[in-house]
């Protein structure tokens, strides 16, 4: 766990982004010290090495910082890991399950119908 201090600066930190106050500034910084200690770093980092400039409005600066790390070779710390990426062949397995007894399930209503009708 985090001495007080760091996790006062985190809060700080969280509350310079836009619509987030005092305590849903606390409780995104608590939720990230207890679930994702590594996450909770990479932000700490991130706005000390200056990416808040972006919330503020500073967008060249934001930029500047951009190229910095893509130089550094470090942007790939600070991406966002794609979780749904292993699930996306279920997805649409399924999706095209569900479409196929669909059409299925259409198929015998419209022949019902039909079926009805010629006697």
């Amino acid at each position: 766990m985090k001495p007080a201090s760091a996790l006062e600066e985190l809060i700080d930190a969280l509350r310079c982004l836009p619509g987030v106050g005092p305590k849903s500034a606390q409780r995104m910084a608590y939720h990230l010290l207890q679930y994702d200690p590594a996450g909770a770093q990479r932000l700490d980092d991130t706005f000390a090495a200056g990416n808040a400039a972006a919330y503020r409005g500073d967008w060249d600066e934001a930029a500047r910082q951009y190229e910095r790390l893509l130089a550094a070779g470090r942007l790939d710390a600070h991406r966002v890991k794609d979780d749904w990426e292993g699930r996306k062949n279920i997805a649409k397995t399924m999706g095209f399950i569900f479409f196929g007894t669909g059409l299925v399930l259409l198929a015998l209503i419209v022949y019902a119908m039909i079926s009805r009708l010629l006697h």
